[in-house]
């Protein structure tokens, strides 16, 4: 009976450590969107995030954009990938690129390990969207 006490304790201490941390399931969530999401055009409302500054802590990027013919309003914790953007692109009106996943077309990225959608450099702001 202690044997499989011992068995069931460390069984479950494996899996608790086996656990994908918050972190990794939205780099997973990032991945899994840039391999199979569809690409449409997009602008950024706002940003709180300083682009190019990898001492930022708060990188939240809000964007419009428009698939299957609603209008979706979106943000992004880029925090872990502000070395990936190019500096002074975050100023609302700035058009970008979103994937969004096919099915669900509110779970949408504009940025993750492998792809931008981000201007490669400062664009002027779009007025009257």
């Amino acid at each position: 009976m202690a044997g499989v006490l011992a068995l069931l304790v460390g069984l479950a201490l494996w899996l608790r450590n086996r656990r994908k941390s918050a972190a990794e399931r939205e780099r997973e969530r990032r991945l899994a969107i840039n391999e199979m999401g569809r690409i449409t055009d997009g602008i950024l409302v706002e940003a709180d995030a300083e682009t190019g500054d990898e001492q930022t802590t708060s990188g939240l990027l809000f964007y419009r954009y428009n698939a299957k013919g609603l209008e979706y309003s979106a943000a992004q914790d880029i925090s872990g990938l502000v070395h990936l953007t190019p500096p002074g692109i975050c100023s609302p009106g700035v058009p970008v690129q979103v994937k969004y996943h096919p099915q669900r077309p509110s779970d949408s990225i504009i940025l993750c390990e492998q792809w931008s959608g981000l201007p490669s450099e400062a664009r002027r702001p779009v007025r009257g969207r």
